[in-house]
């Protein structure tokens, strides 16, 4: 069963101010923010995507057309903060909340976190998208949950490359993925899930 996330709600913030990318490509004025500010959007997106997780507060969704034969979930693009709605479509075509403890556990702790049904998972209609999951994902970016500070470190350098190389071609090298330093310190982070589970 393959697993797709697919975010609601786009953070309201970004890991990186545009000052501190504004700093590492040693600009002074401030002509060019709204360009630094796409570049940053980009680069988390992409980051994001490399390193399987959420950087910053979001709203995501996961669609299932049945539950799995095994009697866990795992839900991509952590961390986990809360899981805000959990239902599915019975066999009558019917909408089913499920609660959590009653009907189902959450390990917010794992990476990628779990979600298991207390007993069994209950009979879906045969039809698409019949089990939806709707969580909010990434570090609160506060005292106690703080975004790593490699996050940041890997979006600077790829923003960096994004500013420096405007051009679809670049001679021995590609605009169009992850900058290969990024992909190094997101390496140490990375999160790895099965999505065929």
């Amino acid at each position: 069963m393959i697993i797709h996330s697919k975010v609601i709600t786009q953070p309201e913030s970004e890991p990186v101010t545009v000052a501190e990318a504004r700093q590492h490509l040693r600009i002074d004025g401030t002509d060019e923010d709204s360009y630094i500010e796409i570049l940053i959007k980009v680069a988390r997106q992409l980051c994001e995507q490399y390193s399987g997780l959420s950087f910053i507060t979001q709203s995501r969704e996961i669609k299932l057309d049945r539950f799995p034969c095994s009697s866990i979930i795992e839900i991509p693009y952590g961390p986990i903060q809360t899981i805000d709605d959990f239902t599915y479509i019975d066999s009558s075509g019917d909408s089913q909340p499920l609660t959590e403890t009653t009907d189902f556990i959450v390990d917010i702790h794992s990476s990628p976190a779990r979600v298991q049904y207390v007993n069994s998972w209950p009979s879906t209609l045969n039809r698409f998208s019949s089990v939806t999951i709707a969580y909010t994902s990434g570090y609160a970016n506060d005292d106690h949950d703080p975004i790593p500070e490699v996050i940041k470190h890997a979006m600077l350098l790829h923003i960096g490359s994004l500013y420096e190389n405007r051009q679809n071609d670049v001679l021995g090298t590609s605009v169009n993925s992850l900058n290969m330093n990024s992909e190094y310190l997101l390496d140490t982070i990375k999160v790895y899930w099965n999505a065929n589970a």
